[in-house]
């Protein structure tokens, strides 16, 4: 993500968690590049419906390869 982040092709907060432990849990890129503010673990985003479909089929392709496990409490 650093590299990404780098080259300015993603912004945005990834969480990685494996049977419960957060491993991994930063913002990478801006959260305000103008004033050189950047994105970290709080960082809150608005997001609009329409990227709902994007969400979506990524959970899905993640679902198909079978990267994604289900809890249900």
């Amino acid at each position: 993500m650093e590299h990404y982040a780098a080259h300015n092709n993603f912004n945005g907060t990834v969480m990685v968690v494996r049977r419960g432990a957060v491993l991994l849990s930063k913002g990478y890129g801006w959260r305000d590049a103008h004033n050189k503010i950047k994105n970290n673990e709080h960082t809150i985003y608005q997001l609009g419906s329409n990227t709902n479909q994007f969400t979506a089929e990524v959970i899905l392709q993640l679902d198909s390869k079978g990267k994604l496990g289900w809890k249900i409490s």
